[in-house]
């Protein structure tokens, strides 16, 4: 109720702070998220970037689909994607994939600042942002080169969740770079006893999409 009273008079950091709490709370009050929605999308402009990762996180958390935030975010941010780091544009990809909300000149532009960072990209950022370019059917070349360059270095980082998502992502890109195969298989096999059936499953259906066979991997 208090912040129902209060959040017109919230900055951009208390707005999407609250809406990152409530999300990770699990507390779905649809008449506050609608009207905490509303004022963000209204003074979106002066949000920085960790207040809109925080916001299309919380978005994605509850499967809230808010189409024109989610134009408004993604029309705000293009142009100040050099701002983000590769956490806040792993998010945004994410959550934008997690919503099915394809928005091409976003994802393209995702994809061109995510190349000009990639050098500082950790495992997971690479798997979430290349999870949700996959699952939004978006393949951009040039990204992926740089990503298998650095996936080469960073192998040893990838956690079984991170291994099968980003061999699952490679193949429904339908890009096939055997150095980076060989490498993510190697891993997987070095932490093979960590993983999932899901992980599992995930990692030998890409394999097999992608016509790669690794008889230790299988």
């Amino acid at each position: 109720a208090q912040c129902m009273q209060k959040a017109d008079i919230f900055d951009q950091q208390n707005l999407s702070i609250s809406l990152w709490s409530f999300a990770t709370l699990g507390y779905k009050n649809m008449n506050l998220f609608h009207y905490m929605t509303q004022l963000i999308t209204e003074r979106i402009k002066i949000f920085a970037p960790q207040g809109i990762a925080n916001t299309v996180w919380a978005l994605a958390k509850f499967q809230f689909q808010q189409k024109c935030l989610l134009m408004t975010i993604a029309e705000e941010a293009i142009p100040r994607l050099d701002d983000f780091d590769p956490q806040h544009l792993a998010i945004v990809a994410w959550a934008y994939a997690t919503l099915e909300f394809p928005n091409r000149p976003l994802l393209s532009a995702l994809c061109q600042a995510a190349t000009r960072k990639m050098h500082i990209f950790s495992a997971q950022h690479m798997a979430n942002m290349t999870w949700a370019m996959a699952t939004l059917a978006h393949k951009d070349e040039e990204y992926l080169r740089r990503l298998a360059l650095r996936v080469l270095e960073q192998v040893t980082d990838f956690n079984p969740q991170e291994c099968s998502n980003l061999a699952w992502a490679l193949a429904l890109l339908t890009f096939r770079d055997d150095a980076v195969l060989a490498a993510l298989s190697a891993r997987s096999q070095e932490i093979v006893h960590e993983f999932i059936p899901q992980n599992l499953g995930n990692t030998a259906w890409s394999y097999n999409r992608m016509g790669y066979r690794d008889e230790g991997l299988m």
